[in-house]
């Protein structure tokens, strides 16, 4: 059987397409599917795909209106929403990585 016909190897290439384009969801969803060992060598990348996540999270929420900006301001992005969408184990390590990366403030 060639290389490419692979299980794993069709695997290794929708990450690494998903880790390209910064499909934050095509990659969480191949995690949330994928074995134990493929998910854990997939993992490396998590941190940075859940820093372009969030990114996306805070661009698409809520706006209020705000005399500064034309296009207002986001108000907020619910803690829940962005551990369970980006697969954290639990609140209290969404937390943390918000605080590690100075965006707490960004969470209601």
């Amino acid at each position: 059987m060639p290389p490419q016909a692979s299980p794993f190897f069709r695997f290794a290439l929708r990450v690494l397409s998903a880790i390209s384009s910064c499909n934050w969801r095509a990659y969480l969803d191949l995690l949330r599917r994928a074995p134990f060992l493929l998910a854990s060598a997939a993992a490396i990348h998590l941190p940075n795909m859940r820093s372009a996540a969030l990114k996306v999270l805070i661009w698409s929420g809520e706006k209020v209106a705000d005399g500064v900006s034309a296009t207002g301001r986001t108000t907020g992005v619910p803690l829940s929403r962005f551990a369970a969408d980006l697969l954290f184990d639990s609140l209290p390590a969404a937390r943390a990585f918000a605080a590690h990366s100075h965006l707490a403030s960004l969470f209601v």
